[in-house]
Order: C-alpha cells, then structure tokens, then sequence
C-alpha cells in the first residue's frame, strides 16, 4: 500500500494545477507496473527452469536405455510426463528386410515399434532439415496410430539411429 501525500492546493477554482501530484502519482504508477514485470519475470523464469528441468530428466532417460526396446518404452511411457505432452513415439522407416535385431509390431517382448514406409522421413523433413513443427496438423496414422485423431500440432525430429537401423522419427 502507498500512501498518498496530501494535496498542497485545495480547489482553487481549478486554476492551480499541482504539478508534483501528477509527477507522483505517475512515478506509483510507474512503479506498480514494473513490480508486474518483474513478478511475471519471476513466473516465466520459474516455468523455463521446470521445463529446463523436464528436458534433462528426458535426456538421460534416454541415455540410459540399453537397446532399442527399452529405448522405445521410455519414449513411449516416460517421456510424456517429463515433458508434459500427450504424445511420443519413435517410429523408423521399415525397409525391405529389416536389419538384424529390429522389433517389428507383435514380436515376443511385447515391443510395439510401429514401422515408417521407405523415404517417410526424407518425404516428410526433405534431405537437409532435422526438426520440423506443425503448429496446425492433420495427424499421420502412419505415425500415431489410433490417436491420430486427437493430435492438433506436433514437433518431429529427424533419428539416425546408426548400426544398420534405418531413419526414423
């Protein structure tokens, strides 16, 4: 709370203006607005720092992962909570044979890898882009199944998983 000094001229036929209230009253004003800033200065740095937060946890999650079939359920069950989405997958292109030691959908382990065609990625990203946004988007089954129907925007990143496996998503 402020205090308001006094005014130094009483109604005075409205010919005297007080000049040092106005400049006051200006400067609380003043003031009050940028006690706002800075306390949604505080909210915004407080919810970078959770995000911040959330995206390390992520990325060691994933750095734990030892094998693909870990690497997909931790994209699948635990990266939605860290970084508080609906949604992730990891999808790769199935090529004409798959290599070695890549799950396909239904194999024993119970590994849900839901496979891209051949030139998805490329197609989709083009040969140089490694991110793309759609803040607007009519979802791909091929890419999120039966939910597809609920998703409105997404960010997609290029995977070269390396080791014989194809690209993905």
């Amino acid at each position: 709370m402020m205090a308001t000094p006094p005014r130094r001229f009483e109604k005075a036929d409205d010919k005297v203006i007080d000049i040092q209230h106005v400049m006051l009253r200006r400067l609380q004003t003043e003031m009050a607005d940028l006690q706002d800033c800075a306390e949604q200065l505080i909210i915004t740095t407080r919810s970078n720092m959770a995000t911040q937060k959330g995206t390390l946890q992520a990325a060691l999650a994933l750095l734990d992962c030892e094998g693909l079939g870990p690497l997909v359920r931790t994209v699948a069950e635990d990266l939605p909570m860290l970084l508080d989405v609906d949604i992730c997958a990891l999808r790769l292109e199935r090529h004409v044979l798959p290599p070695p030691g890549m799950p396909v959908e239904d194999n024993d382990d119970g590994l849900d890898l839901t496979t891209l065609p051949a030139g998805f990625v490329d197609d989709l990203f083009g040969p140089e882009a490694h991110a793309v946004l759609r803040p607007a988007v009519d979802a791909e089954d091929s890419i999120y199944g039966d939910i597809s129907g609920i998703v409105r925007s997404d960010a997609l990143v290029r995977v070269e998983p390396g080791d014989g496996l194809p690209p993905g998503i």
